[in-house]
C-alpha cells in the first residue's frame, strides 16, 4: 500500500480480520507489523485457548527480539503459576528491576533484593525497596510477630539509607521523625532542604530538645528563632556554637542580646562582633579600645556593603579607622 501514514492502522485492522477468520498465524504477523503484538497476542492466545502459540513464539526468538511488555506478561504468567525462577528470568529479560525486587521480597529473598538494589541507580526501584522494608518493619514490630532473627532497628536505618540514596529527603525525614531516630534526623539535616530541616527543628522543640532544635534552626537559616530559643531556654552553650553564623541580616535586637551576653561572660571579641553587626559602632569602638580587640576583616567587609544612614556610616568609618582599615574608612568620610 502507498498509504504509509496509516500503514500500522491498516495492518492492525487486517490482523483483526484474519483473527476472526481463524487464520491466527497470519494475524500474529500482522499484529507484529502493526506494533500491537504485545497487547494483542496474550488476548488472542487466551481466547483461542491455545497458549502454545504464545510460548512457541517466545521460544523461537531471543529476548531482544520480543517486545518488553510481552516479556512482562510471560513473567507474570510464570509468577501466577508459582514458577518463581522462570518469572525472575523473564523479568530480567524485560529489565523490570522493580518487579524482581518485589518478587524477591514477597518470597523472603531479602538478601537477593538488597543485592539488586545496591547495584541499581533507579530512584523508583530504591524507593520501592524502602517501602517494602517499611512493611517488613510494621510486621515484625508487632509483639506477636517479633523474632530474634530480624533486627528491626537495623531495618529502620536501612530505610533511611535507601531514601537518602534516592534523594527522597522528605520521606526519609518523615520516617526518622515517626520512629524518633535522633541521630538520623541530625545526619539528614546536613543534606535535606531548609524546609525539612526546619520541620525537624520544630519537632525537637516540641520534644523539649532545645539544643538540637537550636542547631537545626540555625542550619535552616532561621537564626532569629534559634537565638530566641537560646535565651528563652538558657542554652548558652548552643549560643556559643552558632554565634559564628550571625550576620548583618540577623534581628538587631537579638544581636544586642547576644552582645550583652558575651559582655557579661567577658568574651569581648564576640561581643564586639555582635554590636558591630547591630551597627552599634560607639560600643564597638569602646570595647576595642578598652580590651585591645581587632574585628574580623570579614565582618568589616560585610558591614561596608550596607546601605545605612550617613551618620551611622560615619561612625562605621571611625571604627574602620580605629581598626586600621583606612581604605574602607575613606569610602565613608
Amino acid at each position: 500500500s502507498s498509504d504509509r501514514i496509516h500503514m500500522k492502522v491498516i495492518a492492525h485492522q487486517m490482523a483483526r480480520s484474519l483473527e476472526l477468520r481463524g487464520d491466527l498465524a497470519q494475524a500474529i504477523e500482522k499484529y507484529e507489523m502493526a506494533g500491537t503484538l504485545q497487547d494483542e497476542f496474550p488476548r488472542l492466545a487466551l481466547q483461542a485457548n491455545d497458549l502454545r502459540l504464545l510460548f512457541n513464539y517466545i521460544s523461537e526468538r531471543s529476548p531482544a527480539e520480543i517486545p518488553p511488555k510481552l516479556l512482562l506478561w510471560i513473567a507474570r504468567f510464570y509468577e501466577a503459576h508459582r514458577q518463581i525462577d522462570l518469572a525472575i528470568e523473564y523479568y530480567e529479560y524485560a529489565h523490570a528491576k522493580r518487579e524482581i525486587v518485589r518478587l524477591n521480597c514477597c518470597i523472603g529473598r531479602w538478601d537477593d533484593a538488597a543485592t539488586i538494589v545496591k547495584k541499581c541507580n533507579q530512584r523508583s526501584v530504591i524507593c520501592f525497596y524502602a517501602r517494602m522494608l517499611i512493611k517488613k518493619i510494621d510486621y515484625y514490630s508487632k509483639p506477636d510477630n517479633a523474632t530474634p532473627t530480624v533486627d528491626v532497628d537495623k531495618l529502620k536505618h536501612d530505610v533511611i539509607e535507601q531514601f537518602r540514596r534516592a534523594r527522597q529527603f522528605a520521606q526519609a525525614m518523615d520516617f526518622a521523625l515517626q520512629y524518633e531516630m535522633i541521630d538520623d534526623i541530625l545526619a539528614l539535616s546536613f543534606s535535606a532542604p531548609p524546609s525539612l530541616v526546619c520541620k525537624a527543628a520544630q519537632w525537637f522543640e516540641s520534644q523539649k530538645e532545645a539544643k538540637n532544635a537550636i542547631l537545626l534552626y540555625s542550619r535552616a537559616g532561621r537564626m532569629n528563632r534559634a537565638l530566641a530559643l537560646c535565651f528563652a531556654m538558657k542554652q548558652y552553650d548552643a549560643l556559643d556554637e552558632i554565634s559564628d553564623t550571625l550576620n548583618s541580616k540577623t534581628d538587631p535586637n537579638v544581636l544586642l542580646r547576644c552582645g550583652q551576653y558575651f559582655v557579661e561572660s567577658q568574651r569581648w571579641s564576640k561581643a564586639a562582633q555582635c554590636f558591630a553587626l547591630a551597627q552599634q559602632f560607639e560600643k564597638v569602638i569602646e570595647l576595642c579600645n578598652k580590651h585591645n580587640i581587632k574585628l574580623q576583616s570579614s565582618v568589616i567587609h560585610e558591614l561596608s556593603e550596607l546601605k545605612a544612614d550617613p551618620e551611622v556610616m560615619k561612625r562605621f568609618a571611625l571604627l574602620c579607622e580605629q581598626q586600621g582599615e583606612y581604605q574602607t574608612a575613606a569610602n565613608f568620610i
